[in-house]
């Protein structure tokens, strides 16, 4: 339950983040991220004892679909880890992760602060597999993310700005891109400790590429300690991404939810 927990709210901060480096580029997902449409990219994290991990995702639009009146797309994550050991990708380490969330379309072309005051709207619906597993649902994930950041007492002020135009080479090609540069730090209370993570963030966009991102350089400080991580590009493509969930996905029903996040 930690996990899921963990999860879902590291899951809601990266999207809000990203969404509002967009929103300041001026990035139209609409218009360049259509059903089918997806994004390969490799990422490489640095942990601060300079531990290198190596991650292959790959970001699709898979769906769109109304309910209760509301229009609402899907997008769906796959996860696949390395080893990686002298600048090198290894062997496959640990199984592949997917994770398809509901987003509300709206938020993916409103105001930034939309995003970051709506975190509810992140996921009206969650289906997470690992593996071979089941694949588990969790209905108003976003409801869950959101109010566990409530109860922490979660704090978010991050800014961005434009600051120039780069062509960035990457497999898929050499890219114009718009740079975004942002600055901001998480606030947090566990118990009676108050815990801050300040960051940094600088993203090469651009309209060609489904869901924006060409390349994402960032830092985390917590009690002194960084960490880093690094995204390019692999490739990418307008059409042809489907859903990777496989079998039929079961509830996964969390005792007291409603009752305890008043929803």
């Amino acid at each position: 339950m930690n996990a899921i927990i963990k999860r879902l709210s590291i899951l809601s901060l990266t999207l809000a983040v990203s969404a509002t480096a967009a929103f300041s580029a001026g990035y139209n997902l609409e218009k360049s991220t259509p059903v089918g449409s997806w994004q390969l990219r490799q990422e490489i994290m640095q942990d601060s004892d300079g531990r290198p991990q190596y991650a292959e995702v790959k970001t699709s639009m898979v769906g769109e679909e109304e309910r209760d009146g509301i229009d609402y797309v899907w997008v769906e994550m796959v996860r696949d880890s390395f080893r990686y050991k002298n600048g090198q990708k290894g062997k496959k380490a640990g199984d592949t992760v997917i994770v398809k969330i509901l987003l509300e379309a709206s938020l993916l072309k409103g105001n930034p602060e939309d995003v970051f005051n709506n975190m509810r709207g992140l996921g009206k619906e969650i289906i997470m597999q690992s593996g071979d597993a089941d694949p588990m649902k969790i209905e108003e994930g976003g409801m869950l993310g959101g109010a566990i950041m409530d109860t922490l007492g979660m704090e978010i002020d991050y800014n961005f700005e434009e600051t120039g135009k780069e062509k960035v080479e990457t497999a898929a090609g050499k890219i114009k891109c718009k740079v975004i540069e942002g600055t901001g730090s998480v606030k947090t209370k566990i118990i009676f400790k108050t815990i801050v993570i300040d960051g940094t963030s600088k993203q090469w966009m651009s309209d060609e590429v489904p869901f924006g991102i060409v390349k994402a350089e960032s830092t985390s400080t917590m009690n002194g300690e960084t960490s880093t991580t690094s995204s390019l590009l692999l490739d990418y493509g307008k059409k042809g991404a489907t859903s990777q969930i496989q079998g039929e996905a079961q509830s996964l029903q969390i005792p007291g939810l409603k009752g305890l996040f008043g929803g």
